[in-house]
């Protein structure tokens, strides 16, 4: 009976600790399991053109080979994006606006006198490369010689084709809803005033799963400057500290560290 007993102790025993253990690699896997599922779309979010011009080079071989996981061009890849709450707004009316032209107007680039962008004031957005066609001084040579500089006359006999453009923008960044998406939000510039605070993250979290019908396959990444807060459901926060170098195109070093953590299924 005794030898029963210890037989039936020892059982007891190491099922509880092969169920400790169980649990602790469902803990662990829940909190990879991001980064270890397979991505079929990568998408920008923004703020700003460095997000889509890391991508462009960390998946440059791959594309080069065929396998598209950027599919081309995306509604966020080239905008300018200056206040995040409205950018969450913008989502979540499903783009229905986004391009409305009562809300447009040409503004001086900050970054070059010789050069225009289109500003979206209802949801302030800068379309900083929109128009480089339009603008020769700074792109002449994609242009034909003499294209005038993006003025009003210019806008308005282009804005119908710009307009079917964001329109089928925004129908492709929609039907990510089909697949396993990362989407990815950053703050990279030298300005460390500039970035977004957890709620803020939260809220766009939560305008994504409302433009995919309730689906909540995908993964939105998070890069300010510096990590200030931790990440939450279907969200993962990484840093990419400023280096004082070529901030247009952002820290190479550090983008392909993050970039390399997540599987792609192409």
């Amino acid at each position: 009976m005794i030898f029963y007993l210890r037989i039936l102790i020892i059982i007891t025993n190491t099922f509880m600790i092969s169920s400790q253990a169980s649990n602790d690699s469902s803990i662990l896997a829940s909190s990879e399991t991001p980064k270890l599922d397979s991505y079929e779309r990568v998408i920008s979010l923004g703020h700003n053109c460095i997000v889509r011009n890391q991508l462009n080079l960390f998946f440059k071989s791959f594309e080069d080979e065929g396998k598209r996981i950027l599919r081309g061009g995306q509604l966020f890849d080239w905008l300018m994006i200056h206040d995040l709450k409205l950018m969450t707004d913008c989502i979540n009316r499903k783009f229905v606006d986004i391009f409305d032209k009562v809300d447009l107007s040409i503004e001086d680039a900050p970054w070059c006198k010789d050069y225009k962008t289109v500003r979206n004031h209802k949801y302030k957005m800068t379309w900083n490369h929109l128009y480089d066609h339009e603008n020769v001084a700074l792109y002449p040579s994609k242009v034909s010689e003499g294209t005038p500089l993006l003025d009003e006359e210019i806008f308005s006999q282009t804005y119908t084709a710009k307009r079917e453009k964001i329109q089928c923008l925004s129908e492709k960044f929609k039907d990510a809803k089909n697949q396993k998406t990362l989407y990815i939000l950053a703050y990279t510039g030298a300005d460390t005033t500039v970035e977004a605070s957890f709620d803020e993250v939260k809220n766009l979290r939560d305008s994504l799963i409302n433009i995919r019908d309730g689906d909540m396959n995908f993964t939105l990444l998070y890069v300010p400057l510096l990590k200030r807060f931790e990440g939450t459901e279907n969200i993962i926060v990484e840093e990419s500290p400023y280096t004082g170098e070529h901030w247009w195109w952002g820290n190479s070093e550090n983008w392909t560290r993050i970039l390399s953590d997540f599987l792609y299924n192409y």
